[in-house]
């Protein structure tokens, strides 16, 4: 190690030696498993969805969701309710990004 000092001289400080680990994780998490599946219709224009965090290799960071093709939003919960939804058929859509940035596939979590 050295270090500069303010008039440009470098003064030697000696050497460190350590252990750097560094893992990899290029595998992208696998879906989000929903605990619960709403089924038929509702007058819940609110729904909430919950689901189990799936195993990733260097753990979870978050969700992106959307419903239908709008535009994604990320959480970092294991559960996220819908803004108000119109009346008609709206799919739920997730998928997971791990601590190492990889991002799994979206995953249709309920339809109706």
């Amino acid at each position: 190690m050295q270090k500069k000092a303010n008039d440009g001289n470098s003064e030697i400080m000696g050497y460190q030696t350590g252990v750097f680990k560094l893992y990899v994780d290029r595998t992208p998490p696998p879906a989000p498993n929903p605990d619960d599946r709403v089924s038929g219709w509702s007058n819940d224009n609110t729904p909430t969805f919950t689901w189990s965090t799936p195993y990733g290799a260097s753990g979870i960071a978050g969700y992106y969701w959307k419903v239908n093709s709008g535009s994604e939003t990320w959480i970092t919960s294991n559960y996220v309710t819908l803004p108000p939804q119109p009346d008609g058929t709206h799919t739920f859509y997730i998928k997971a990004k791990d601590n190492a940035g990889n991002i799994g596939n979206w995953v249709a979590i309920y339809s109706r």
